[in-house]
């Protein structure tokens, strides 16, 4: 909010009361692409959030054919880190 307040404010600060709406349009074309990336960023961590398993295969969703769930259990007891868990450290 504080970073989108100040683009605001320095496209508004180089116009007059007419320039009003070409500054809000120039900065909604700056903040478009840099606010869907955060958003997008926020998004991802807090699914790998909720999400988390301590390694990969740890417990297997219930929605997993069995031969999946087999297959993630296997690959569990390599106690292979999940990459959550690395990344942030």
């Amino acid at each position: 909010a504080i970073e989108s307040a100040f683009v605001l404010a320095q496209e508004l600060a180089t116009v007059g009361p007419d320039g009003v709406n070409a500054a809000l349009n120039r900065y909604a074309t700056r903040r478009f692409l840099r606010a869907g990336a955060i958003h997008g960023l926020s998004r991802m961590a807090s699914i790998m959030n909720t999400t988390y398993k301590r390694f990969l295969g740890s417990d297997p969703y219930d929605i997993y054919p069995e031969p999946m769930k087999k297959m993630w259990q296997q690959v569990e007891k390599l106690g292979i880190p999940h990459p959550g868990r690395v990344v942030g450290q």
